[in-house]
């Protein structure tokens, strides 16, 4: 359906608990002016992610059943569309009807409620495609054409370039590339080697990596910043992402801050602290933190501040 994709873009950016947003109602007489609490009512019924493609595909296309949404957004798992079912359904813009009580067969569609949401819903669209910028770029590579192909449609929202080996990968990267997702273990040219390459290009790209090998201490000197070990949920994989995206509007000291962060809290899950405190390149990644910690000012994000206990700690451990 056209449209769908700066639906889901701009549910990315704005449909989640951790963003506010600001209504801007120009001047007028008290009663044409639409309350803050109004408002934010209104904007509750969509405020979960999905919320608004889901509606919108009930709107445009008819009643659905659960396994007809779920084939068409493979990328959602069957708790998230469930939850977003469920969360759709409390806001009384959609109903679930039994169509069939043995085998249970069911279907959801708009209530009169949710048509008369349908205006917004197009609204949203139509700024969504002249305000908001084009879709995140992702150079999507493994040396597995069914994990590419599945990771492609679960990643669909994205512009996807995809590769099967570590050369036609690098090649694929450009200042365009905003996150590079690769197996650690790939013919021509490793995981590892990409991301060096990445950390030294120039190019202000994140990379993550998706591999049946778990995290180790040979990589606390690579710079990565994401994990995720295989078999991928897709979920897990989407919220990575999603947090690796977000880092990127984030002031670089603040978001190397957060990656290290992670990092070392990855390798802190695997490795003994005993092998910790000899692996020097972990140490280095501890250093480097404490001393972006004292770099940052005032004026740093919440996200960093928020972090200064968890530093003080980290500090003291490795006195």
């Amino acid at each position: 359906m056209a449209g769908v994709s700066h639906l889901i873009l701009w549910e990315q950016r704005f449909s989640s608990s951790s963003h506010t947003t600001t209504c801007m109602v120009p001047e007028s007489s008290s009663s044409n002016r639409a309350q803050p609490e109004t408002l934010a009512s209104a904007r509750e019924v969509i405020s979960k992610k999905w919320s608004a493609t889901v509606l919108r595909t009930l709107l445009r296309d008819g009643p659905q059943g659960f396994s007809e949404l779920e084939t068409r957004y493979e990328q959602l798992s069957a708790k998230v569309l469930t939850d977003v079912l469920d969360s759709l359904q409390e806001s009384a813009v959609i109903e679930r009807r039994v169509l069939q009580e043995s085998p249970l067969r069911v279907e959801y569609l708009p209530t009169d409620h949710g048509r008369a949401f349908e205006p917004v819903i197009d609204a949203l669209d139509t700024w969504a495609q002249t305000m908001i910028e084009d879709s995140t770029t992702i150079v999507l590579a493994d040396d597995d054409d069914r994990l590419v192909e599945m990771h492609t449609n679960w990643l669909s929202e994205f512009e996807i370039k995809t590769a099967t080996d570590g050369k036609t990968a690098r090649d694929a990267l450009d200042e365009t590339v905003d996150v590079l997702i690769t197996d650690r273990r790939m013919p021509e040219l490793s995981g590892e080697e990409l991301a060096q390459y990445v950390a030294t290009s120039g190019y202000d790209c994140r990379t993550v990596f998706v591999s049946s090998v778990g995290p180790d201490q040979s990589l606390c000197s690579v710079p990565f910043d994401g994990y995720v070990q295989k078999p991928a949920a897709p979920e897990k994989l989407q919220t990575v992402i999603d947090d690796v995206v977000a880092r990127k509007s984030q002031p670089p000291k603040v978001r190397e801050f957060e990656s290290l962060q992670a990092r070392i809290e990855l390798f802190e899950s695997q490795l003994p602290k005993e092998r910790r405190k000899e692996t020097e390149a972990y140490r280095n990644l501890c250093d480097r933190l404490l001393t972006l910690d004292r770099e940052l000012d005032q004026s740093m994000t919440d996200s960093a501040a928020g972090e200064v206990e968890w530093v003080c700690n980290l500090e003291t451990a490795h006195e």
